[in-house]
């Protein structure tokens, strides 16, 4: 395993860690201002979606592959 692949696998014990003690209250509020930022970049997100299934459609990724992009 590289260096920076078990720093980042570190980092993300300490942080899971830490959110395990973060009461559920705050998590819920965590995730309510997550989903209210996808709601609001909906249009964005589903237009910069189309793009790249266009563009791995234009270079011959697999249909497979670019089901997953939807």
């Amino acid at each position: 395993m590289s260096i920076e692949v078990s720093n980042k696998a570190m980092a993300g014990a300490q942080v899971a860690a830490k959110l395990a003690q973060t009461p559920t209250a705050v998590k819920n509020a965590i995730l309510e201002d997550m989903a209210q930022a996808l709601l609001s970049s909906k249009d964005e997100i589903l237009h910069a979606n189309s793009s790249d299934l266009a563009n791995g459609k234009s270079k011959g990724l697999s249909e497979a592959f670019l089901d997953r992009l939807k």
